[in-house]
């Protein structure tokens, strides 16, 4: 129980790190899924289906739990597999950005090996 709250904490910490990076959407609907993503966790590939992205310009960006950008995808309206084998274990969180650079969707995936 302890060690929930904990991770819990830094997860909160973790994502306003991540989120100060970029500016959030206040232009658009907050609601609603832009992409699918899975599995979820992860072993070996993680794979990304855009939803509601039908305009070219939206960027995927990848971030390890300490805010730290670890990938970027440019121009992600296709489906998008990504290879998980120089990641460590852990949690990710991913973030569906527009052209502008405002957050369209933000959320969570694990990766065990």
């Amino acid at each position: 129980m302890k060690l929930k709250f904990i991770i819990s904490v830094f997860f909160v910490f973790a994502s306003c790190l991540v989120f100060g990076q970029a500016r959030m959407n206040t232009e658009l609907p907050s609601s609603g899924k832009w992409a699918q993503f899975y599995p979820n966790p992860a072993s070996n590939f993680i794979n990304f289906d855009p939803i509601r992205v039908n305009e070219s310009g939206h960027s995927l960006h990848i971030f390890n739990f300490m805010g730290r950008k670890i990938h970027e995808i440019k121009n992600f309206n296709s489906h998008t597999s990504i290879d998980l084998q120089r990641y460590f274990r852990g949690i990710y969180i991913y973030q569906i950005r527009n052209r502008k650079g405002y957050v369209l969707e933000s959320g969570k995936f694990q990766i065990v090996k």
